[in-house]
């Protein structure tokens, strides 16, 4: 009996990971994707499972943004024709304008690239 509970302890202290704020762990199950934890703490998964580190996941600041919603339907628009969602449509207006302006931080990170991440850039690995 004590084997058997020593056993079920230590499988489950092998199934806690810990993700840092800021950062994300992806999850696999016999080498099939099994999900992304984002949120940080201590957070339990199967034991039997591989977890990764990923890259770190960039803070985006929300911001309430009042259009006229003939302007906001023509950003949408373009956003669609150019594969990019309208909040990633006026993240590159606004980029292009402070870089054109000179203003543009130099701590500022890279804009993403348009469309859907790749298999391998959603798990965040390399």
């Amino acid at each position: 009996m004590a084997v058997l509970l020593l056993i079920a302890g230590e499988l489950a202290v092998h199934g806690l990971t810990s993700v840092v704020a800021g950062e994300a762990r992806v999850v696999q199950l016999f080498g099939r994707y099994r999900g992304t934890i984002r949120d940080p703490g201590l957070h339990w998964v199967n034991p039997f499972a591989r977890r990764r580190k990923g890259i770190a996941v960039t803070e985006r600041k929300s911001v309430l943004l009042r259009l006229d919603p003939a302007v906001h339907d023509a950003l949408a628009r373009w956003a669609a024709d150019e594969l990019r969602s309208t909040n990633a449509q006026i993240e590159f207006l606004l980029r292009r304008a402070l870089a054109e302006a000179g203003r543009l931080p130099g701590r500022a990170g890279p804009m993403r690239p348009r469309g859907r991440p790749s298999a391998e850039g959603r798990s965040g690995l390399a």
